[in-house]
């Protein structure tokens, strides 16, 4: 990581974006205004540049620090108080010599000549007062006894810092930070969302879309048929760079392992579609098809198809009892005997 004092990149004159007739002109002198606050002051602080640019109606300092090249004002000015300078005057720094930022009571005081190559007292300062508070902490072992079997390095059993990776307690494969807020051993994120579930199982999920009374009606029209359907539950499936660790098809049918997509939508509101629409899908049903599902997807009959999708019903219908019959026929096509549900099945309005 470079340094913030280091030589910017030149930049234009408006900071990358435009500006106004009546601001032009204060922004194109922003060098010169620069350099003459420079000359006159000690204090480089965001606040005394506020005041000398009160006085000689000069840009703000945020202004100053996009013309600069700096991240920030700070950063920006130091920068240019130590190419351009009087290499013997002395200034109150923002950025000490160690490039970090301090408050304005720590700030690091001396010429230019000296903030080069210098010490900070200010990091010395908090750097040993870290090292004591740390030392006066019980080692990680000491305070954590139950967690040290699950330490991915069995080194930090000795640290007395605050964080610490672990393999998850239960898939033992993802690394994760330790948090003084836990109670209970570590688990990775994919293993809280699947509750431990293994790959293929059904699990309570929520959903969320403009299209969830019609997936919820599709489920309903299904049951009526005598077909074991839910449109509130996902699919645990492996983690991948897509999914944390479940998949939410618009419809499950419970036996055969059948996710329906209802990718049909109507105009422009249809993503599914689109390069990147697809290339989800395809990650989606791959993933699916990894555990052991199979997905019907239901499109529509002008939508590009390119043999991305073997299995699929084609219409623009958005009617649930319509869409239940075709899947019902193509299950029966397909050589599936849906399981029938036992319970009563609710009537469909």
């Amino acid at each position: 990581m470079s340094s913030p004092l280091e030589e910017p990149a030149p930049v234009p004159a408006s900071g990358g974006r435009a500006v106004s007739r009546r601001s032009k002109w204060k922004v194109e002198g922003v060098d010169v205004l620069v350099d003459a606050f420079l000359a006159e002051t000690f204090d480089l602080s965001a606040k005394a540049w506020d005041r000398y640019a009160k006085r000689a109606n000069g840009p703000s300092n945020g202004v100053v620090a996009k013309y600069l090249g700096g991240p920030t004002f700070s950063a920006a000015i130091c920068r240019r108080a130590l190419l351009v300078a009087d290499r013997e005057r002395s200034y109150l720094w923002p950025v000490c010599p160690s490039g970090r930022r301090h408050q304005q009571i720590d700030y690091w005081q001396g010429t230019v000549t000296e903030h080069q190559g210098a010490y900070c007292a200010t990091c010395e300062r908090q750097a040993a007062a870290k090292a004591e508070w740390t030392a006066a902490l019980p080692t990680f072992a000491e305070a954590h006894p139950p967690l040290v079997e699950f330490l991915v390095d069995p080194r930090d059993a000795n640290s007395r810092g605050a964080f610490v990776e672990f393999r998850c307690s239960q898939c033992a494969r993802h690394p994760i930070r330790w948090s003084p807020r836990w109670d209970g051993p570590p688990v990775c994120g994919h293993c809280k969302v699947t509750q431990g579930q293994p790959p293929g199982s059904l699990i309570s999920r929520r959903g969320g879309g403009v299209d969830v009374a019609l997936e919820k009606g599709l489920a309903h029209s299904l049951l009526a048929l005598g077909i074991a359907a839910d449109a509130s539950l996902g699919i645990v499936v492996p983690p991948s760079r897509y999914f944390v660790g479940i998949v939410k098809p618009d419809v499950v049918i419970l036996d055969p392992c059948v996710a329906i997509e209802i990718d049909n939508h109507p105009g422009d509101t249809n993503r599914h579609p689109t390069p990147d629409g697809e290339g989800d899908d395809r990650a989606r049903d791959a993933l699916l098809a990894e555990v052991g599902w199979r997905v019907l997807r239901i499109r529509r009959p002008d939508a590009p198809a390119d043999g991305a999708w073997p299995w699929r019903i084609e219409t623009t219908s958005r009617a649930p009892r319509q869409l239940a019959s075709l899947v019902a026929e193509e299950l029966k096509r397909d050589g599936h005997e849906p399981a029938v549900d036992e319970r009563d099945a609710p009537g469909v309005e």
